[in-house]
């Protein structure tokens, strides 16, 4: 319904983007209103994940702009559609920054009401990191009351029954025609988190865009366990089903506490991870040798049973040659004065022979 330009500043030489509302709904007064609410509204959201506005006004030809601050990089829904989905932790964090945008959003009266990949910025930030922008407030819709700074609603409501919004991101109740309040937002987020997780929605099957929003009222998502998602949790499941529930009082009672559940998510993520590569993994003890067993080469003699009341069998004697396993002095030195007589012996004949030897000389 607009154009954007990037334009500058005539005194300042300062760079922004001008958002135009384009020349063919010029006329009409229900658009050119809804400028106004988005002007409005961002010009209140002072918040790190809402793209800033600076200025508003009207061309020479009436037509309404909004001068808000320029972005660098790309929508979400490129940066998952190149890299086919988005890493756990990553997905979380983005969810996060969502979460606490639709947050302040709603604490102002403002509901989106078109939350989608491609109204979501990732934006590179001065020090190499890249943020979530919200973008594109122009169907957004203001509920009286909430604040004393919200915007005045629209001077020309939208008619009843009329679905309002992106059918692939659109509640069940705005499916069916009726008025939503902020818990669609959370629906639309609960979309947008299953699609940077699994690289698709979960009805994108579905190619008619009446029966995507048939889908979305009676038809439940497929599990994202079905995906194949690196590092996916029951807790992770849990979240993105609560997200989606189809009746909106299922769903989380507020963005706020929904911001508090992805934070608590976010934590228990980012500690998991971190242990699982701070902790090695112990590597398998080596086996222990085992003592060599000596078995004997022959079979051992039964142990005979001793009857009660009789006097056990006297052991066996040991062969004589145990005795060498030690042997007594007494056995020593018997033992040494054989030694000693055949010494002697041999001694007195060895002198016999010699005298007649000398003897015949």
């Amino acid at each position: 319904m607009g154009e954007v330009h990037l334009v500058q500043h005539a005194m300042l030489g300062s760079e922004f983007a001008a958002k135009v509302l384009h020349p063919r709904f010029a006329s009409n007064e229900q658009l050119v209103d809804r400028v106004r609410i988005e002007a409005q509204s961002l010009g209140q959201l002072e918040h790190p994940n809402i793209v800033r506005v600076s200025s508003f006004g009207r061309l020479r030809d009436g037509r309404p702009f909004i001068i808000m601050e320029p972005l660098s990089g790309t929508t979400l829904e490129s940066e998952v559609r190149n890299r086919d989905r988005l890493p756990l932790i990553e997905a979380i964090r983005y969810a996060l920054q969502l979460a606490s945008a639709l947050a302040a959003a709603h604490e102002l009266g403002v509901i989106h009401r078109d939350i989608k990949p491609d109204n979501l910025f990732l934006h590179h930030e001065h020090d190499g990191s890249r943020i979530i922008k919200v973008l594109d407030f122009g169907v957004a819709r203001v509920v009286p009351g909430i604040s004393d700074a919200s915007p005045v609603p629209l001077m020309l409501p939208t008619d009843t029954g009329i679905v309002v919004g992106t059918p692939r991101y659109v509640s069940p109740e705005a499916a069916r025609g009726q008025r939503v309040d902020h818990r669609a937002d959370i629906y639309a987020a609960g979309l947008v988190l299953y699609f940077m997780l699994a690289g698709r929605g979960p009805f994108d099957h579905i190619k008619d865009e009446q029966l995507v929003l048939a889908a979305h009222v009676h038809e439940p998502p497929r599990p994202l366990a079905t995906h194949g998602i690196e590092g996916l949790t029951p807790e992770v499941e849990q979240l993105v089903a609560k997200m989606l529930a189809k009746a909106p009082e299922q769903r989380f009672a507020s963005a706020r506490e929904l911001e508090a559940r992805l934070a608590t998510l976010l934590q228990h993520t980012v500690a998991r991870v971190e242990h699982a590569v701070t902790v090695p993994v112990r590597p398998a003890a080596p086996p222990q040798p085992q003592p060599e067993v000596v078995r004997p080469t022959q079979s051992a003699a039964p142990i005979p049973a001793v009857i009660p009341g009789s006097a056990p069998e006297p052991p066996t004697p040991a062969p004589v040659l145990a005795l060498r396993e030690g042997r007594s002095p007494a056995f020593v030195a018997g033992v040494f004065l054989v030694v000693a007589l055949l010494v002697g012996l041999a001694s007195a004949g060895a002198v016999i022979v010699l005298r007649r030897v000398l003897g015949a000389a």
